[in-house]
């Protein structure tokens, strides 16, 4: 299963009911278009109502309208304050979480308990501020962001601090080849001799084991189980750790075990440094942070860096302006339909002169639970002609469950909304950088700078690829039958339910009759393709990536490809964001100089040149009928080429950190300029369209780009290996 986003822009606006007696309401043309409309409606009525009488016919013609959607500034206005306050709810449900007094007890396990996040949650919703100033919708995505957020948290902050652990054991443990022979008082044949045997019994245990655990496990679980007393085995033990399993054929020279080991000893400074005080944040949109930093100006008991970068970091960085989204969990939270809407359109007269003229469009629309009733809010969705057929698919999918007009007493066929393409959806704000200038016109001078003018709404769609396929819908659909089946016979071996358990036994029986009506989707043919072949990628400060096709079997590269000859005549493009991207951070620099904020862009440049890739990548795994795409750990591959280039400013410079730091900066800023996130989820999301596997793979030693992305693809291929075992 992949899931990808899609994204567009919404005009919030309201409803309107109009039938004959109001048409004269409005202006002359808008009355012509509204009455052809309804006169079209009418005769489908009466279409449908042939065998009717006389009265009926006339009942249909008083009470037939239409409904017609209208922008309104006042709907965005109110939209933003309820933004605003959300906002300020989710904040501040963080911030008490975090002073919490189980707070670190939640750190060390990895896990919130849902049950005292819902007591915070309740009593900040119940408190005076809050109370029924927010639609419901608004108070229950509160709840459910604060939960993701912390999930998320909690989950990388176990991560690092797993691997800050598993460092701080390889650096206590690590010698050089030279010290090792010295502290178990021998040759290095019988060093050698000793690893390989270790290596053997290691391997041993591997086979004889269930739960097959990795080789490098199992060393540093033998290591503290070793006496003392016996030196040689571990020392052994170390000689492997330290050379990733292998018994090298020569002793490793000092200066090269020193580069390394001050490598770690940096990565270690670094995690220590990312977890020392850290805790989750909201965006602090009353800028509250920065104002008790502007009150402590005179500050100077600080007693570290750390400290003071926290204290001064309110300042330094770039206030936040913008809201938390809003989260619809579910698919049923959105509802979509297909209404009319003025159109302005500049049209000529005969003599040229441009004249102003209005239509009536049928557009798509989409309402959200909690925003209609009462509300009655209503959002146009302006999205691209690629991501249209997406939305059309949400139309038809929606369209599916509703209820039809009783005719002929036939019986509709429910279908589960568990197999519908949209799986959830968030809803934000987003600053816009051009005014529609009919919108504009609308606009006082007092509003027009207002922030709910300023920006505009957008909704990302999270959607599930496999379910656009009639292939992949029957895939999902069997696994979610033998779950629901599963659950269903565990729930009637209970011989005295409750009540409530008899309801959950009842909804899922339900559900498991709508999962077995299978959904109108088209069907695809599905090319063969070799398993043995894998595409490796590496990503590089310098070239953005870096592919090599291999084949696992033989270990051969099959064929490679740099970002020249992936880009192809588009490669020009590349330098020239390249060059604008130095010619926005000179220019950046220069107005921060000058205490002005300043924030270039270089536009969708550099999206574009990572759609481009991504489409290459696809192109030559398609190409070769690869099986999967290998990709490299993005995070971790940033931290290392950081400490590598912080252990060689401190090597070559010893004593002046100030000359480190400018030695590193250059090529950490070239490293942080091209977003490798970005073009790993373009590549994952091209692949699941095409149903190409994408497996990770583990981060290789330095070397020439065509090793790297080799190692990349036998690594994953070895990962893939050890599951199935």
């Amino acid at each position: 299963m992949s899931i990808i986003t899609v994204r567009c822009r919404l005009v919030a606006g309201v409803k309107q009911k109009i039938i004959g007696k109001s048409i004269k309401n409005f202006s002359a043309e808008e009355q012509i278009l509204l009455q052809s409309l309804l006169d079209e409606k009418i005769q489908f009525e009466l279409d449908e109502n042939k065998d009717k009488d006389a009265k009926v016919k006339a009942k249909i013609k008083k009470n037939t309208f239409i409904t017609l959607a209208e922008s309104s500034e006042d709907v965005r206005q109110q939209l933003w304050h309820f933004f605003l306050t959300s906002s300020a709810m989710t904040d501040e449900l963080l911030d008490r979480l975090s002073k919490h007094d189980s707070f670190q007890t939640w750190r060390q396990q990895g896990k919130l308990p849902d049950d005292e996040l819902k007591a915070c949650w309740l009593d900040l919703k119940n408190s005076p501020i809050y109370d029924r100033k927010l639609p419901g919708r608004f108070f229950s995505s509160v709840h459910s962001m604060v939960g993701n957020i912390y999930k998320s948290w909690l989950a990388l902050n176990q991560a690092k601090q797993l691997q800050l652990d598993g460092l701080k054991r390889l650096v206590k443990i690590a010698y050089s080849d030279e010290v090792l022979l010295e502290m178990c008082d021998c040759q290095f044949e019988q060093l050698q001799a000793k690893a390989e045997s270790i290596l053997a019994l290691i391997d041993r245990e591997i086979s004889e084991s269930e739960e097959s655990p990795s080789r490098i496990k199992l060393l540093f679980k033998k290591y503290p189980e070793l006496p003392e007393a016996d030196i040689l085995s571990r020392s052994a033990i170390a000689y492997l750790i330290r050379h990733g399993c292998k018994v090298e054929s020569e002793i490793e020279p000092t200066p090269k075990f020193k580069k390394w080991y001050k490598t770690k000893l940096k990565r270690v400074r670094r995690l220590e440094t990312q977890l020392a005080g850290h805790f989750p944040r909201g965006r602090d949109i009353q800028n509250k942070a920065l104002t008790s930093c502007l009150e402590t100006t005179n500050r100077d008991d600080f007693t570290d860096n750390l400290e003071y970068l926290l204290w001064n970091k309110p300042i330094s960085g770039n206030p936040p302006s913008l809201p938390h989204p809003i989260e619809f969990n579910t698919n049923t939270d959105l509802r979509w339909l297909k209404l009319y809407r003025k159109q302005y359109k500049c049209k000529h007269t005969a003599s040229g002169e441009p004249i102003d003229s209005i239509e009536l469009t049928q557009r798509l629309f989409v309402e959200f639970n909690g925003l209609t009733q009462g509300y009655n809010y209503i959002f146009e969705v302006y999205c691209d002609r690629r991501q249209l057929p997406l939305f059309q698919r949400f139309v038809k999918d929606y369209q599916l469950n509703l209820k039809p007009k009783k005719k002929d007493n036939q019986s509709q066929e429910k279908y589960s909304s568990g197999l519908f393409v949209l799986r959830s959806a968030h809803l934000l704000w987003e600053r816009q950088e051009f005014q529609n200038r009919y919108r504009h016109k609308t606009l006082t001078t007092q509003t027009a700078n207002e922030p709910w003018n300023t920006h505009q709404l957008y909704l990302h769609c999270a959607m599930e690829t496999d379910l656009l396929t009639a292939e992949g819908t029957s895939k999902i659909q069997q696994q979610k039958i033998q779950k629901a089946s599963n659950t269903i016979a565990k729930q009637l071996k209970n011989d005295n339910p409750s009540v409530k358990q008899q309801q959950s036994l009842k909804k899922n029986q339900t559900s498991l009759a709508a999962l077995t009506s299978s959904l109108p989707r088209p069907s695809i043919q599905v090319e063969q393709v070799n398993p043995h072949i894998i595409v490796g990628l590496i990503f590089d400060p310098v070239r953005p990536i870096y592919l090599a096709v291999v084949d696992v079997i033989t270990g051969k590269t099959v064929a490679c490809r740099s970002t020249r000859q992936l880009l192809g005549d588009k490669y020009p493009q590349l330098s020239e964001y390249r060059l604008k991207q130095q010619h926005n951070s000179r220019h950046r620099r220069k107005q921060n100089q000058r205490g002005q904020f300043y924030q270039p862009t270089e536009s969708t440049q550099g999206e574009h040149l990572d759609r481009i890739l991504a489409k290459a990548v696809i192109q030559v795994a398609q190409e070769f009928k690869a099986a999967s795409i290998a990709l490299p750990p993005v995070d971790n591959s940033i931290e290392k080429i950081q400490s590598v280039l912080e252990a060689d400013a401190e090597e070559e410079i010893p004593e002046d950190s100030g000359t480190q730091q400018k030695r590193t900066r250059k090529t950490s800023v070239v490293i942080h300029k091209w977003s490798y996130n970005r073009l790993s989820g373009y590549i994952r999301s091209n692949a699941a369209k095409l149903d190409i596997a994408v497996e990770m793979g583990a981060l290789p030693s330095p070397g020439t780009p065509p090793l790297q992305a080799t190692a990349i693809a036998m690594s994953a291929y070895n990962s893939r290996k050890h599951i199935k075992k």
